[in-house]
This record gives C-alpha cells, structure tokens and sequence, in this order.
C-alpha cells in the first residue's frame, strides 16, 4: 500500500532541488563568465549531485506508484522525460567516485575516479546539458502541479522548524563572530613541530583571505 505522507515528502524534495537548480543557474548566467569558466564547471559538478538526489526521490516516488492510481498516472505522464533523464547513467557513478567519494569505492577503497566511468553515459556538450536541465524542469513542473495543494501545506507545516532552525543559526553566527579568528597560533606551532621532527624547512604561507568579512 502507498503511503501518502511519503510521497508528498519526495515531491517536495523534488521540488526544493529542482527550484535549487534553477536559481545557481540564473545567478551564474548573471555573473557572464562563461561555459568555459571554471566556475561553471564547479557548478555543474554540484548540480550533478542535487540531480542524483532528484533520481533517488524519483525511485522512491515510483516504488509508491504500484498502488497509487494518482501517482500511477503522473508517472505515465512523466515516463519519457524520466528514461531520457535516467539515460545519463554515469551521473551517480560520477557523484559516488568523483564528487561525494573521491577516488573511493563503496569499501572506501582508492579507485580512480576514471576508471569507473568508461562505459556510461554524462552530458558531453552544451546541448546535453540544457537538455538534462529541461528534463528535471518538466518533472518538476508536472508534479507541483498535481500535489500543489499537498506542497502547500507541507510548506506551512515545517514553517514554524524552519523558522526556530534559523534562529539557532543566527544564535551561532554571533557565537562565532565573536570568537577569535586568526591561525597565527597554528602557524606557529606547526613551525615548531616541522623543526622538532627535523623536517625540511617550508616556509608556511598566510592564506589569502584571512576573512570572510
């Protein structure tokens, strides 16, 4: 038997993500760097990482669809964007070998990145990438539009956590902008320990921002 409440849970994953995306891309697009720019590649390896969360909400979605007409039809609806998306299927061996895992197996074993991914399938050109977008923009779009009123109230209900998370956060911060924020102190005694041991003399640089500030 479905359960309501987890499907109502997936869609607003896949919604929270989704509106995600699109918002990094907006802003980057803002920014006029560039495809070429190490940014974006910086960007895409993130957004690889909230579309695999999408895929995994997906299958969990699909796992309560068998006794779900509703759900059962919104998937038939959805199941030529969902193949197409689930073509790219070097996107979760990237994100487990290269981007949550470096060169680490599931037995936390090293393993080049590489050689995981001959094989399978990731989006090689600009097009393959806008599709991948298109794609998860008109999952997305479908299924806010068949649970809106669940979202919405699924968005009422985490307001009042959202909201005390937030203030705990706030309550951090100044914890934080309060205490001392200089690495003289480990400088300092990483210099003493390279001389004790007898190491090489490396002489420690100042990071380049010392503050966020």
């Amino acid at each position: 038997m479905s359960d309501k409440n987890k499907i109502y849970e997936c869609v607003f994953n896949i919604d929270v993500l989704s509106r995600e995306l699109e918002e990094n891309l907006k802003a980057f697009h803002r920014l006029k760097l560039g495809l070429d720019h190490p940014h974006h590649s910086a960007l895409l390896r993130y957004n690889y990482i909230q579309i695999c969360s999408i895929l995994d909400e997906i299958d969990i979605l699909n796992s309560q669809s068998k006794d779900d007409d509703y759900l059962k039809d919104t998937f038939y609806v959805l199941s030529p964007a969902i193949r197409k998306l689930k073509k790219f299927d070097g996107l979760k061996r990237i994100r487990n070998t290269s981007l949550a895992h470096f060169n680490r197996d599931k037995n936390m074993q090293f393993s080049p990145w590489w050689k995981s991914m001959k094989d399978v399938r990731i989006p090689r050109t600009p097009n393959e990438i806008r599709q991948l977008y298109a794609l998860i923009y008109i999952i997305n779009t479908l299924l806010v539009s068949r649970y809106y009123d669940e979202l919405k109230n699924l968005s009422i209900k985490f307001k009042d956590d959202e909201k005390e998370y937030f203030k705990w956060v706030e309550s951090q911060e100044s914890i934080a902008k309060s205490e001392p924020n200089n690495i003289d102190d480990i400088k300092e005694e990483t210099e003493r320990r390279f001389n004790e041991k007898n190491f090489k003399h490396v002489t420690m640089q100042r990071p380049p921002l010392t503050s966020w500030d």
